[in-house]
């Protein structure tokens, strides 16, 4: 979701059109990269102070001098972006890409190792966001942790660097040590199933308060996209609205949360997040017009010198999907397979048979 400014060194005029009251122009602009929005992230070397020409059209009497600024998205710039395996969307960065037949998975070590897509026969579910805070321009887009009480904290950015792993392209562990603080996160996906699983270790390197969470954007992909939370009460559950036109971020708080566990589904099948229990001390959702943004906040604790905790995640998607208070079942259907995804108590196993009854 990141964005490149850029300074106007050349214009050309192409053609006019008739719009309304309106002539429009398309211009095309020799532009000079000079920064990167969000401004925490860091230009990748060989995009910054390269020139490129890109075609845009403003309506008269708008349009740009020499020496303005606009704003460039990755798209605008792939002509000058190396085609490499380990920069499939061309933006400039590695992603990692974990793939089996039913999943595609995308891992992003510039931006905090977040999850920064999650693929289950072509849908995305984790929603791309650039939102202005009070500290500027904040990539929100995907999955990504926080350890502290202050939004956006210091890893939704921080670069993690991948470690060796051994000969397994659907398992890998990358490593944060900055600010005091080492994170190791691991990410594992299953070779047979719509499963992937994360684990997060946390280690202090001097005395800390921890208030570890998660930030996560899910995409809106039909009209009555449903958010389901079992709580130790009841089954909570908030039916999105995508007819409005503005909805309000009023944020929703759910309180003892069943085992860690909710989940985001609508017509296409669902998405299941499930922690361990006891591992989500309250869960906060809002909606917009295109996603849900769900705030699991997993861990407040101080922390010695030398301490670590570990909290670990899994999600599963799959075509239909049954939920009480007590359980979540996610049931995937492929050619010649079908598997069956299952969260309950703390004995079951995660695999069981699908009863209609």
């Amino acid at each position: 979701m990141h964005k490149y400014i850029a300074k106007i060194a050349e214009i050309k005029k192409m053609g006019k059109r008739e719009e309304g009251k309106f002539q429009i122009y398309t211009l095309s602009l020799k532009v000079i990269i000079k920064d990167i929005i969000p401004k925490g992230l860091k230009p990748p070397l060989r995009i910054k102070g390269k020139t490129v020409w890109v075609t845009c059209e403003y309506p008269h009497p708008f349009e740009p001098k020499l020496g303005n600024e606009i704003i460039l998205s990755p798209e605008e710039l792939q002509n000058i972006i190396p085609d490499t395996p380990e920069d499939k969307n061309r933006d400039g960065y590695k992603e990692v890409l974990l793939k089996n037949e039913w999943m595609e998975v995308t891992i992003l070590p510039h931006l905090g190792a977040r999850i920064g897509s999650l693929v289950y026969k072509g849908g995305n579910y984790f929603a791309p966001a650039l939102n202005h805070g009070r500290k500027g321009w904040v990539d929100t887009g995907g999955i990504f942790d926080l350890i502290g009480e202050d939004f956006p904290g210091v890893l939704w950015n921080a670069g993690f660097e991948e470690c060796e792993t051994q000969n397994n392209k659907n398992h890998r562990t990358f490593r944060y040590d900055k600010k005091g603080v080492e994170i190791v996160k691991n990410f594992s996906l299953h070779q047979s199933l719509p499963l992937l699983t994360e684990k997060t270790r946390i280690t202090v390197k001097r005395k800390k308060d921890i208030v570890y969470s998660k930030y996560i954007s899910v995409n809106i992909r039909d009209p009555e996209t449903t958010l389901f939370v079992p709580t130790e009460e009841k089954l909570e559950h908030r039916v999105h609205q995508k007819t409005l036109t503005f909805t309000p971020w009023r944020p929703f708080n759910y309180y003892g949360v069943r085992l860690g566990s909710f989940l985001i589904g609508d017509n296409k099948g669902g998405l299941l997040y499930a922690a361990g229990p006891r591992k989500t001390e309250f869960l906060r959702a809002r909606y917009s017009l295109t996603s849900f943004i769900i705030h699991p906040v997993a861990e407040k604790r101080e922390m010695k010198k030398g301490e670590s905790f570990i909290y670990g995640c899994i999600y599963a998607v799959g075509d239909e999907y049954k939920i009480t208070r007590d359980s979540i079942a996610v049931r995937a259907d492929a050619p010649h397979k079908r598997a069956f995804l299952v969260r309950g108590d703390d004995k079951f196993s995660g695999i069981g048979r699908w009863n209609d009854r």
